[in-house]
């Protein structure tokens, strides 16, 4: 009869709940006590002790909710307040080292659903009577493996009590963005364009809201806790303790019941969504703008659905090259002919209107000229440059002292009529020098 109450104290729904300093009070008493009984009757409670706390030596409660804020059990809500700001703020992703945030998260969800049981004056009385157990699975969110249910998001819990006046983003974690490059062509980019692009997503399912399972179950091979503790006797008074994830809930803590199975997504909790992105390219668009359509890639649960992000990419283009934002460039190649007689060709152009370039009489055309065609560029305020390369022939016919006659009165009529100007005793090395074997040349 003595030991019912020990037993019920250590292994009721206080245990690894909200009764934890009554459970230490309680410990303490039945401690004064065992002095005054008998050793037979201190024996036999010690036995039922130690098989109540499973054979663990120093079995401790689980961390209650107020031990999380730091609180009294007896602490006003102002209080409560008070101790989830000092505790969110200490422990937010947001100041977490980069090697640290997954366990600065769980840290925070964990402060935050302890503010969101005891700010409730309802859930808080239910905790005080029967402890975390009694919102596993069963709280009105309808709890997940995540130990949230949908719409007990941290981030929301924490923006709700003290906005974004903190400095820290406020916000769920993103996913990740999704870029997508649109090949657009030179006339496009001149004239404008529309282009549409498509993207399967994955959707979290409205059945379920990304659990895969419409309700959950404490898992009794852990009883809820995702790990099974084994504990060896290595030598006298001396024991090892190993946890291990357990195999039944894979580590969650929770499973999915028979006929639980989500029916619209099949267990995944996803459903695909194709989602359509118009992109508006004005004339003269930049190359590699970038256009964003927000909340538009994959989703996740409890996370922010990142954005979609397309760039404009310009394709190379056969004949012209953009120069800057306004203006165009041509590089044309001509012969030697055309460019000591005259140019003259045509050129599409952009716009689809047929250009006719030519030169003005007696004009030459020298390697590297450059012509500038006003108000033909990508816009009317930009030019189209044209530069010109010229084709020398690699050798001429032979003759090329009367081919010099000839030209020289067109071309120079200053020239010398021998090439270097000097006399006809003038003598010449041939190209590379004069060498001690080499003959001069007369």
């Amino acid at each position: 009869a003595i030991t019912r109450p020990i037993r019920a104290v250590i292994c009721g729904p206080a245990h690894g709940g909200g009764e934890a300093s009554a459970l230490d009070r309680e410990l303490r008493w039945w401690r004064l006590q065992l002095p005054t009984m008998g050793l037979g009757l201190a024996l036999a409670l010690g036995a039922q002790l130690g098989a109540a706390c499973g054979g663990a030596v120093g079995c401790r409660p689980a961390e209650s909710f107020y031990d999380v804020l730091g609180v009294d059990r007896g602490a006003t809500d102002q209080e409560i307040k008070k101790a989830y700001k000092r505790a969110a703020l200490k422990n937010h992703p947001d100041k977490a080292p980069e090697n640290e945030k997954d366990a600065y998260e769980e840290r925070f969800k964990r402060i935050s659903r302890a503010y969101e049981i005891l700010s409730d004056p309802q859930k808080r009385r239910t905790y005080d009577m029967q402890g975390e157990a009694a919102f596993d699975g069963r709280d009105a969110g309808g709890a997940g493996p995540g130990g949230f249910g949908p719409g007990m998001d941290p981030f929301d819990i924490f923006r709700s009590a003290f906005g974004s006046q903190f400095g820290f983003s406020g916000s769920r974690r993103r996913t990740p963005d999704v870029g997508y490059p649109v090949e657009v062509s030179l006339e496009e980019l001149y004239t404008g364009c529309t282009k549409t692009v498509k993207y399967n997503r994955d959707k979290v399912c409205t059945g379920c809201r990304g659990q895969g399972a419409t309700r959950f179950a404490h898992c009794a091979s852990c009883q809820g806790h995702g790990v099974i503790l084994t504990r060896q006797q290595v030598g006298a008074g001396h024991y090892v303790q190993t946890q291990r994830i357990c195999s039944s809930c894979n580590g969650q803590g929770v499973v999915v019941p028979p006929g639980a199975v989500c029916a619209a997504c099949r267990g995944g909790g996803f459903t695909q969504e194709q989602v359509v992105c118009k992109v508006v390219v004005p004339p003269n668009c930049p190359n590699e703008r970038r256009y964003t359509f927000p909340g538009k890639a994959d989703e996740q649960p409890d996370m922010e659905t990142g954005d979609i992000v397309i760039e404009v990419r310009e394709k190379p283009h056969d004949v012209f090259t953009r120069l800057g934002e306004a203006d165009l460039l041509l590089h044309h190649r001509v012969s030697l002919l055309d460019a000591l007689c005259g140019v003259r060709f045509s050129v599409r152009h952009l716009s689809g209107d047929d250009l006719e370039i030519r030169s003005e009489e007696g004009q030459v055309v020298r390697p590297g000229d450059a012509w500038v065609v006003k108000g033909r560029g990508m816009r009317a305020s930009g030019d189209l440059i044209i530069r010109f390369d010229v084709d020398f022939p690699q050798k001429l016919p032979a003759g090329g002292s009367q081919l010099r006659h000839q030209l020289r009165p067109l071309v120079d009529p200053s020239a010398p009529e021998q090439p270097g100007g000097g006399s006809g005793s003038a003598r010449f090395w041939p190209f590379g020098g004069a060498s001690s074997g080499a003959a001069p040349l007369v």
